[in-house]
């Protein structure tokens, strides 16, 4: 019965990771729900703040620093929004994927991570990673955007980067998750896409409010990618458990099956053996 004992743990270890897969699954649905109000909610904020932004730039006289002039990038900055765990199938995988190729295209020379994973793969490779940089890729606040917006700007300011790029995986349905890369600033007028509309006088200059405008611009465009990025975490996380347990259950009714035959035939040796010795036994009585 050693093969019946071997399957018996077997089961028992599928059993177990089913459970587990089970939670997981149950967890990521129980946020699932706040993520994608979340997600309206960035959009109509980041739709607003994008059509103010392009509105007041199609005032603007003067030469902004945020504005893309053609200029010749040097220096890079590179912000990747990974997840605070594995365990949701090939999410962080493509995404580190897309940013390895993005790094090896061209230098970065400044790279920011948030979500655990991400700054842990980052550690153990040759990159440029601001390790101080620490911030959660689960349940993303405006706030949070700010600081990381705000930490951004300060390096552009600093002349530590010419321009700032994001990757992170774009939201279309719970089928369609892609890892995107993005530019951030400086901005364009076709990136902002929103038509010019003149409605408003500008004090003391429309150049001044643009300035000011930008950290929120910013702000608002990092929290809709946050926002994104966790919802297709727990997108994909919810599909990776769901395919876990019904490969689990799949190899749980398998092995009942040869468990459930190796005892029988276990059964049916023994009847055969008693059989046997008690016809032996009738034979030597006769």
């Amino acid at each position: 019965m050693s093969g019946s004992s071997e399957i018996r743990e077997h089961i028992k270890s599928i059993r177990q990771t089913v459970k587990i897969s089970s939670a997981q699954k149950l967890i990521a649905g129980a946020h699932i729900g706040k993520a994608r109000k979340m997600l309206e909610r960035s959009k109509l904020y980041h739709d607003r703040i994008r059509f103010t932004t392009a509105s007041v730039l199609g005032d603007c006289e003067a030469e902004n620093r945020y504005l893309d002039a053609g200029r010749d990038i040097k220096k890079r900055g590179l912000l990747v929004i990974t997840a605070d765990k594995g365990l949701a199938g090939g999410y962080n995988h493509n995404l580190m994927a897309l940013a390895a190729d993005t790094m090896q295209a061209a230098p970065v020379a400044r790279l920011l991570a948030v979500g655990r994973v991400g700054g842990a793969q980052f550690s153990r490779m040759d990159a440029p990673l601001d390790k101080s940089f620490i911030y959660s890729a689960e349940n993303p606040t405006p706030d949070t955007a700010g600081e990381i917006a705000g930490r951004m700007v300060d390096m552009f300011e600093n002349g530590e980067t010419d321009c700032f790029d994001v990757i992170y995986t774009k939201f279309r349905n719970a089928a369609h998750l892609s890892p995107v890369m993005e530019r951030l600033f400086p901005l364009s007028p076709e990136a902002l896409g929103a038509p010019k509309v003149h409605y408003a006088e500008y004090l003391p200059s429309a150049d001044m409010v643009f300035e000011t405008l930008i950290p929120q611009y910013l702000k608002g465009y990092l929290f809709g990618c946050l926002v994104q990025a966790w919802i297709s975490e727990l997108t994909s996380r919810i599909n990776a458990m769901d395919g876990a347990i019904k490969n689990g259950n799949e190899m749980l009714d398998k092995l009942s099956l040869k468990y459930n035959r190796l005892r029988q035939r276990a059964i049916t040796q023994e009847i055969s053996e008693i059989v046997a010795g008690a016809s032996s036994m009738e034979d030597e009585v006769i």
